[in-house]
């Protein structure tokens, strides 16, 4: 097995089963370049205010632990900024499909997008900023869900095959965004 994060060990597909990039692609710039913006390109975005997503992002402020990091007027500035957050309607299936295959990965990347606003917000001024800040919060872990769910579930210590899949997730991460929402954050 290689040891190179950038080669597919197998077809990377997007949420409809069309495959983004074949096994034994290398993950670099000519494949993003190609892959940039094709899954849902053209289609027009949906808020995040407009989706059920809202309603979890605005359950982080009754967690016993992080809604201390909420008080006051900050839980309405971040849903504000939540609330802006735009995506086709292709990533808001993806993230349904990561709703109800892993629950736990969902409910982390939710909670991390929306304490990473709250900490930076205080930094980075600009409500544009903030919101693209959120969305690539949010789906920095996007990748996990092409990571074999037997690896993901594993309660045991990763074999060096699972610890591999792991350690990949981030360029999954990286392809699929790209498909979906163009190069790089511009593309949110």
């Amino acid at each position: 097995m290689s040891e190179d994060l950038n080669m597919l060990i197998e077809d990377v597909a997007d949420i409809d089963g069309n495959v983004i990039a074949a096994a034994g692609s290398a993950v670099g710039k000519n494949l993003l370049s190609s892959v940039a913006g094709k899954g849902d390109a053209g289609t027009s975005r949906t808020n995040l205010a407009d989706t059920p997503m809202l309603g979890d992002v605005q359950s982080v402020f009754d967690d016993i632990h992080l809604g201390l990091l909420f008080p006051g007027d900050l839980r309405e500035k971040v849903v504000n900024v939540a609330s802006r957050a735009s995506f086709p309607e292709a990533v808001f299936r993806e993230m349904e499909k990561m709703r109800s295959d892993n629950p736990i990965l969902y409910s982390h990347s939710i909670a991390t997008a929306t304490v990473t606003i709250r900490l930076i917000m205080e930094i980075v001024v600009k409500v544009e900023d903030l919101v693209k800040i959120f969305q690539a919060t949010l789906l920095k872990d996007i990748g996990m869900m092409r990571v074999p769910t037997p690896v993901t579930r594993n309660n045991d210590y990763l074999t060096k095959q699972q610890y591999f899949h792991i350690r990949k997730h981030p360029v999954l991460g990286l392809l699929v965004n790209t498909y979906y929402l163009g190069e790089g954050i511009e593309g949110m």
